[in-house]
Parts: C-alpha cells; sequence; structure tokens
C-alpha cells in the first residue's frame, strides 16, 4: 500500500522545496503540512489536486511510487498540448446533462463519492475528471451516450494531433545554406506575405531547424507572432513547422495564404461550401470570415518546437 504522506514529501525533496514553502502554496499551515506527510491528516482529492499543480505533477504520481513519472502527463503538459480544449467540452457536457437532469453539483459530487469543488473544477474544464474514475460513474449516472464523449473527444483530437518537438538552441544552424527546415521571418508583417511562381512563401532566413522525423519534406518554420495565436499551446517566439502532403482537415491549425498577398496563422473551417472561418485561440481576436475563392493556399501545422528548457519558461 501507497504511503501518500511519504510519497508527498518525497516528490516535495526531490524538487527541493521546503515544507513550509510547499504548505503556503497549497493554502494550509505549515503543521498541517508536516502532518499530511507524516499520515496523521487524511488527503482528499482537492489537497491532491492543488498538489499536483505546484509540482507540476500528475495526480496519477501520487499514488504510483514505482510508476515513471513521465507515464503521466503533468497539468503543464495537458496546457502544452492543448488538452485543456478536451477537458473543457467534456466538463460542459457533463454540466449539461446534470442541468438536464435537475441535479445540482451537490448531488453529482454525493452519488459519485467526489468533493463539490472538485467536480465544479471538471465542469469548467480545470480537471480531466479521470482521477477516482469521476467520468466513469459521471457517465453511468446521467447515462450519457458513450459515443457522445468520443464525438466530443475525435473533434478536439483532430486539432492535437501536431508533433510538439523540445529542442535546445543547438537545433538551429544560424547558416541558411546548411540544409535543414528554413526559419522564415515576415519582414513588415507578422508572417510572409510574398510568394514564389510556385505559391511558396519567399521571406528573410532566419537560419534552418533540424527535425531528423522531418528531413526530406518540402517544409518551412515561422515564429508565432501577433495577438491571434499567442496562447496555450503556442507562445510568442515559438516555431511552427508546415508543410507535407497531407491534406487540411476542417478544424486543423494551418498557414493560410488568402487573397495575392495577405496570409495568417490560425485553425480553418469550412463551415459552409462557399464560407471559411480563420478561427484564432484568442476568444478576444475575431475569426477572420472568407468565401472559399479567397483562399490561395494553406499548409498543414505538422510541428510546434519549443526551443530551450520547460522548466525555465519554454513551455
Amino acid at each position: 500500500m501507497i504511503d501518500i504522506g511519504a510519497r508527498i514529501k518525497e516528490l516535495r525533496e526531490e524538487r527541493r522545496i521546503t515544507g513550509k514553502e510547499l504548505a503556503e502554496r497549497i493554502g494550509v499551515s505549515p503543521s498541517q503540512m508536516t502532518r499530511i506527510e507524516k499520515g496523521q491528516r487524511r488527503v482528499d482529492s482537492e489537497v491532491i489536486a492543488r498538489l499536483a499543480e505546484v509540482l507540476d505533477l500528475s495526480p496519477a504520481a501520487f499514488f504510483a511510487a514505482d510508476a515513471p513519472e513521465a507515464d503521466a502527463l503533468s497539468p503543464k503538459r495537458q496546457k502544452e498540448l492543448g488538452l485543456g480544449d478536451l477537458h473543457a467540452e467534456i466538463g460542459k457536457l457533463i454540466r449539461s446533462e446534470r442541468r438536464r437532469r435537475h441535479l445540482t453539483i451537490d448531488d453529482l459530487a454525493r452519488r459519485t463519492g467526489h468533493t463539490k469543488a472538485y467536480v465544479l473544477a471538471v465542469e469548467e474544464g480545470r480537471r480531466s475528471g479521470l482521477e477516482g474514475d469521476f467520468i466513469r460513474k459521471a457517465s453511468r449516472l446521467l447515462q450519457l451516450d458513450p459515443f457522445l464523449l468520443l464525438e466530443r473527444q475525435e473533434s478536439i483530437i483532430r486539432g492535437l494531433s501536431v508533433r510538439v518537438h523540445r529542442l535546445t538552441s543547438d537545433a538551429i544552424q544560424a547558416d541558411p545554406a546548411g540544409g535543414g527546415i528554413p526559419i522564415l521571418l515576415g519582414d513588415e508583417a507578422d508572417y510572409p506575405c510574398e510568394f514564389d511562381r510556385d505559391g511558396e512563401p519567399i521571406a528573410t532566413v532566419e537560419g534552418t531547424l533540424r527535425i531528423p522525423e522531418l528531413a526530406g519534406t518540402r517544409s518551412f518554420a515561422l515564429r508565432v507572432r501577433g495577438e491571434g495565436m499567442t496562447a496555450p499551446p503556442f507562445r510568442a517566439g515559438d516555431l511552427v513547422v508546415f508543410g507535407g502532403p497531407e491534406p487540411i482537415r476542417n478544424g486543423a491549425f494551418a498557414f493560410i495564404r488568402h487573397g495575392s498577398d495577405r496570409s495568417t496563422f490560425g485553425r480553418l473551417f469550412r463551415d459552409q461550401p462557399e464560407k471559411l472561418r480563420i478561427q484564432y485561440l484568442r476568444p478576444e481576436v475575431a475569426p477572420l470570415m472568407l468565401r472559399a475563392d479567397e483562399l490561395t493556399r494553406a499548409w498543414p501545422l505538422i510541428a510546434h518546437v519549443v526551443i530551450g528548457d520547460p522548466r525555465g519558461g519554454a513551455s
């Protein structure tokens, strides 16, 4: 049987955090923290959730001392991959069904064996709902169609099927002629707005990027710029790689050329056969609406590159 208190202490010490510091960050007193680590105080799901967030772990890490930590996604990693969208969609579905059946949050919490705060966090998309088998219990209680859950998941996952690479600055070569994927810089706009006879973007080449899996492909990289897409999972300055033979799927991230000299980076949706919508990640940035004949070309996003140490602020 796992000693939860001892496991918490072990994970805390691995990160060189004192018991007093951890207590302050999760909102308990130092004496309560001591009792938790000694197994003298019960650790509920909300305390585990706060510990997981502060220590950048999956809640499962506290219950599996022998399991490699990398097997579970930490909250920070989930945010990088955009899984918050998935959690939010599942949360909305659960809230809608709960209200339709005239159940309160207290009712759902009591009947699934979780706290009211935890259920609220799931409905708001701040927790995955996978801890303590909540999703399975809630689905059974609310009689949710499993295919409806899968449909929601599929709609989000389609937009997440992008390879995420963590590379050091050594992956970038300053010599543009050194081979690899060219990193293009927009001279006057956020993204290149000039194109050659073949329709490929023309811009100043900052350097080249080495990603072995993409060697030999006709691809190019851009820096994430502007307000629209500087939101999780992307940050300003991240590298996004476009290209490949795959067709653009509805809702996919893409570099989009519209008209003769305009371009943008966003998610491309075909709402109607003759109408397109380019959606940005920041809700305050209005989507760009286009006629189908205004779309000149679109390149699918095939890799998101984060340069540097994720613990140093590169995630």
